[in-house]
């Protein structure tokens, strides 16, 4: 069962423009997904976030995309229009997620009408996808990951020598002074995590120019989506994404903090 916004429009006859939003029955809640793009008969692209993480209020940066794929994002338990809808819930295992994703991927191919789909991983979000490939691979033609997490606790200690190191490089005697009062991960604190995030996960200047340039009109709809838009639902705030997102890495810390893909997931 199925509530939300449905829409489909264009110019092109011989294409199947796909833009639809809704809330899906998973695990005995109602989780958002969104199904975008210019011809349905393109490839399914499975867009994995982080939890936490918001995927559909970011459907304008992927926009671009729509034209080669046909994007299916979710917001999955803890996170967005999911979270808005049933609150926090009441567990919150790698585990859960990685289930209730295949369900929301089963639900995106019957929809479109399609057999496979491409998983695109992102950062935090890769634990998650490499659960869900090794449940279901017959789901899945192509895997991709950015940010792959492979070794939880040696990557959070690299990321640590790294930006410190940076940080004495230029002269950035504030961020040195923090990460230096801190020290090294693990952390008991989950403050600490978020001040080792706040260095390792600042852009780049390319990055940033990337996103100086990124069109305007996009940057405004990731902040207010237009009236009509199919990918937020209606009548429903959105909880803030950084507390939404700092809410669930604190519940799975400890779950991260012990997961090695090579142990595994080695054939």
């Amino acid at each position: 069962m199925t509530t939300g916004t449905r829409g489909r429009a264009s110019a092109d006859q011989s294409a199947l423009p796909i833009d639809e939003g809704c809330f899906c029955r998973i695990d005995g809640t109602d989780q958002w997904i969104t199904i975008r793009g210019r011809d349905a008969k393109n490839p399914v692209l499975f867009l994995l976030s982080g939890p936490g993480v918001a995927l559909s209020r970011m459907t304008p940066f992927f926009a671009p995309w729509e034209q080669d794929f046909t994007l299916v994002q979710w917001d999955q338990p803890g996170a967005g229009a999911t979270l808005a809808k049933n609150g926090e819930p009441g567990t919150l295992t790698f585990d859960g997620i990685a289930r209730d994703g295949l369900a929301a991927v089963e639900f995106a191919l019957r929809r479109i009408g399609a057999t496979k789909s491409i998983v695109l991983a992102l950062s935090f979000g890769s634990i998650v996808g490499l659960k869900m490939i090794a449940r279901r691979p017959d789901l899945f033609c192509a895997y991709v990951a950015s940010g792959q997490v492979v070794d939880w606790a040696r990557q959070e200690k690299l990321s640590y020598d790294l930006v410190l190191k940076r940080a004495r490089a230029t002269g950035d005697q504030t961020a040195v002074a923090e990460l230096e009062r801190i020290g090294p991960p693990p952390y008991a604190d989950i403050a600490f995590d978020v001040i080792r995030g706040k260095y390792a996960n600042a852009l780049t200047d390319a990055e940033q120019a990337a996103m100086v340039a990124l069109d305007p009109r996009l940057r405004a709809e990731m902040r207010t989506p237009p009236p009509g838009a199919h990918y937020v639902p209606r009548e429903i705030d959105l909880p803030d994404q950084v507390i939404a997102a700092t809410a669930a890495f604190a519940r799975l810390k400890t779950e991260a903090a012990s997961f090695n893909a090579f142990k595994r997931h080695r054939a």
